[in-house]
């Protein structure tokens, strides 16, 4: 019967209580040049944060009666192809904001909350932008607000949806007018003494309340015409104190860390040549 036989290749066991050791006492023997080097990478991390460009991340969020939120989402889309591509004076024109309100820009982006493709009543959208200079933010948003208005498929809906409620309008101003001799009929009736042949004729009070009915709904319409307007903003771009990039505590971590990273180098080659 034979025995089986197991071959050890010959390994140092790792001493980890060693390797610390010796890590501390690297640490010890470069403390200064590695204090120095970090020292020196979080002063480089605070320059870095006061001569890097301020990046703000702004929203706002509206309702559109006339567009759906796809619409707007592919609008803005258009409006982020024109910044890839360096058209900043053309984004200003459609716009109507100065070249210096696009410039400002580097992003444009559109959240559609719509559940259809279609126009809804209240369809709401939100825009995200990410600017240099938040001080342009209102100019930015009267810009958005003036070409969701007045670009030519809107103010085409628009006419139409003002056509509409004007027709609409006049349809409730004359069934008001017949209502109205309607009612002078009945009344005179009743003061002559009308008889029961004539007991199928509306009485004047369900008249009345036909005519209030419709004066509510004219009310609404002349309501809707004086307030005709696509965009209706709910939280418009805040001006924002603190910059979403670059962070301070970030910059001072990454200044660090490259300064350790940088001493472990000339640590290095300082004792290739010793």
């Amino acid at each position: 019967m034979s025995q089986s036989t197991e071959y050890y290749s010959p390994t140092e066991e790792i001493d980890l209580t060693e390797i610390i050791r010796k890590l501390i006492q690297f640490l010890k023997t470069n403390l200064k040049l590695i204090l120095l080097f970090v020292l020196g990478g979080i002063g480089l991390g605070l320059l870095g944060y006061y001569r890097m460009p301020r990046r703000y991340n702004v929203q706002m969020i509206a309702v559109t009666r006339l567009l759906s939120s796809h619409e707007v989402a592919d609008i803005v889309e258009s409006w982020s192809e024109l910044l890839k591509n360096g058209e900043y004076a053309l984004l200003s024109r459609k716009l109507n904001v100065p070249v210096e309100v696009t410039t400002n820009v580097y992003s444009f982006k559109a959240l559609a909350t719509g559940l259809n493709g279609g126009p809804n009543p209240k369809d709401a959208f939100a825009i995200e932008a990410v600017v240099r200079d938040n001080a342009r933010v209102d100019a930015l948003q009267k810009g958005i607000i003036h070409y969701l208005e007045t670009n030519p498929y809107v103010q085409e809906r628009l006419g139409a949806e003002k056509r509409r409620l004007n027709a609409l309008k006049s349809r409730i101003a004359g069934e008001i007018t017949q209502l109205d001799s309607v009612k002078l009929s009945l009344q005179n009736l009743i003061r002559r003494g009308g008889n029961n042949s004539n007991a199928f004729i509306a009485e004047p009070g369900n008249v009345n309340a036909q005519i209030v009915t419709l004066y509510s709904q004219q009310l609404t319409i002349e309501e809707s015409l004086q307030f005709i307007e696509n965009i209706q903003v709910i939280t418009g771009f805040d001006r924002r104190e603190n910059p979403d990039f670059p962070k301070l505590p970030l910059c001072l971590v990454a200044g660090a860390v490259l300064g350790f990273l940088l001493a472990l180098v000339v640590t290095f080659f300082r004792a290739l040549n010793l």
